[in-house]
């Protein structure tokens, strides 16, 4: 057996080059200055049974080279690495490494699939300033022609060009400060995508302000009503909704919530001896302690009735899983003949509370908004300053009729 103490022979052409006796199996390894530093590289081949005296000594020969040149063979690899670094590879890179949530990364990955298809499997480097922005008015006319977003307040395809040239910029950010072992940048010229911004090409969007008014808000509750049966809860369970989808579609009006939130409410976090419900998976990752009104929480006792899982509004198909909801909104808008999303009733909910002389500070307490000062940072809400609140809200949702939505169990 060797001894592990045994010492290194050096190659009878190249000095540098020796073979290591080891236990396992002699290795071929390489020991030089890098030029520049003062310290001793070791470079270690493999077994001397795997590869041959004629391959080490030739890519011996490289690695001294690169190394008289200050060069450290290793670094020249990482090099090549990051000079092939594809778009979609530094894209799933990118998601691998940042704290996003699924929803976001789902949103990344088919953005930039949709409308980078072409540029997949190119180099990050090898994508122009001008390439970009070409793409970007491509991406813009390409959505107008196909026509099937209604025209809004801004021009057909801008929003999704928009989207989709913001998402490839956050990709080339991400490497700015990548450098390769000479100290050049991986991105020598930049961000290209800063070429859009520059020409000032990019118009400014012009955000939704729809909401529902007094008579939008007495039809829509009409036509739950009179769909759902919603009158002593007598739900119809009709073909075309679920019980689960109008208690839904009530609590985003009730609540302001975004379209995601609810969904992801588990049993776990509905507290009816408190009577305040949690949603953990918020957009800004705070989460958000509702108080139940009275309404509210008759509702969540007849998603308690009919409970499968672990979620308030569990999948209909997939056990163990949430509803998507994914269409509810459109339909209900659709069949009362309205134009609304589930960011409407935000904006109906944040309307209706302005209306009631409630603050910004207040109302952006129950929508979760993030704090935009230090100090409000430091400020706890708890569930019982937003209890009242609520109570008007409601007051003014459900006042205009006769006959409350909702009231009897």
């Amino acid at each position: 057996m060797t001894s592990p103490a045994a010492k290194p022979i050096h190659d009878s052409r190249i000095s540098a080059l020796m073979v290591k006796p080891q236990v396992s199996g002699d290795v071929y390894m390489l020991k030089a200055k890098q030029r520049g530093i003062n310290k001793t590289v070791t470079i270690t081949y493999g077994k001397t049974s795997l590869i041959s005296r004629s391959e080490v000594r030739k890519q011996a020969t490289q690695d001294l080279a690169l190394l008289h040149q200050g060069i450290h063979p290793r670094q020249t690899k990482q090099d090549d690495k990051l000079r092939t670094l594809t778009l979609a590879d530094a894209i799933e890179n990118m998601l691998k490494l940042r704290p996003l949530k699924p929803q976001t990364v789902q949103s990344y990955r088919s953005t930039l699939r949709r409308n980078f298809k072409a540029w997949l499997g190119r180099p990050i480097h090898s994508i122009t300033a001008d390439e970009c922005l070409k793409r970007y008015k491509a991406i813009q006319a390409e959505v107008e022609m196909r026509g099937r977003v209604k025209v809004k307040a801004n021009r057909s395809g801008e929003c999704e060009a928009q989207k989709a040239i913001r998402t490839l910029s956050s990709i080339f950010s991400f490497y700015l400060s990548d450098t390769l072992s000479n100290g050049a940048s991986l991105l020598p010229k930049g961000n290209p995508v800063r070429l859009i911004a520059d020409k000032k090409v990019r118009p400014t969007l012009v955000r939704r302000k729809d909401h529902l008014n007094l008579s939008e808000r007495c039809k829509l509750l009409r036509y739950l009503q009179e769909t759902f049966n919603a009158v002593n809860h007598f739900q119809s369970q009709s073909p075309q909704f679920s019980g689960a989808q109008t208690d839904y579609v009530m609590l985003l009006l009730c609540t302001g919530l975004r379209r995601n939130e609810p969904l992801s409410l588990l049993w776990e976090n509905v507290d009816f001896e408190e009577g305040t419900y949690t949603i953990v998976n918020t957009k800004n990752n705070e989460w958000l302690t509702i108080p139940m009104t009275e309404r509210v929480r008759k509702l969540f006792r007849r998603r308690l009735g009919e409970q499968v899982n672990d979620f308030v509004f569990p999948s209909p198909t997939t056990p163990n899983r949430a509803a998507t909801m994914s269409r509810v909104i459109e339909r209900v808008a659709k069949q009362s003949e309205l134009r609304f999303t589930a960011h409407t009733l935000r904006r109906t909910v944040t309307t209706i509370l302005a209306e009631l002389r409630y603050t910004d500070d207040e109302i952006g307490r129950l929508l979760n908004h993030k704090p935009r000062t230090q100090t409000q940072e430091y400020v706890v809400v708890a569930a019982d300053q937003l209890r009242p609140m609520l109570a008007e809200l409601e007051e003014s949702l459900f006042e205009p009729f006769t006959t409350a939505i909702y009231e009897s169990d």
